[in-house]
């Protein structure tokens, strides 16, 4: 179930990302944040256009998809060395300003559900929402 808590985190992630200079500033800007079942913050993650990584990689292999750079959801779940994570936020601002849709896709779901990560909530073109993994 959603709550204020979410909506607090949901716009903190959304203002760090509208302050972000992206590499590419025609692109969208993607942030995450992983954080206990408490909502204490664990770590942070965003996209990165210039940068990949191995596990990113791999997943995307398991798939048989080409994702050659880092999804801000993989880049948290590298960060993440606790046991204790429970939710993943993911926030995605358009150029303007506006919240989209920032579903993880295939790849960052999988490496999600094997993470033993609860719950996700994301932005979409209307506000947020969650699913349970």
């Amino acid at each position: 179930m959603m709550s204020e808590r979410d909506a607090r985190i949901i716009e903190k992630l959304a203002k760090m990302c509208r302050a972000d200079t992206p590499e590419n500033n025609k692109r969208y800007r993607v942030f995450s944040l992983l954080t206990t079942k408490r909502g204490q913050p664990i770590c942070y993650g965003k996209n990165s256009y210039i940068k990949t990584h191995p596990i990113q990689a791999e997943y995307a292999q398991g798939i048989n998809e080409d994702q050659i750079f880092l999804h801000a959801e993989i880049s948290v779940l590298v960060k993440n060395t606790t046991k204790n994570a429970h939710t993943l936020y993911v926030v995605r601002v358009l150029r303007n300003g506006d919240y989209a849709q920032a579903k993880p896709c295939e790849v960052c779901q999988l490496a999600i559900q094997e993470s033993g990560i609860k719950r996700v909530v994301h932005t979409t073109d209307l506000g947020f929402q969650e699913y349970l993994t």
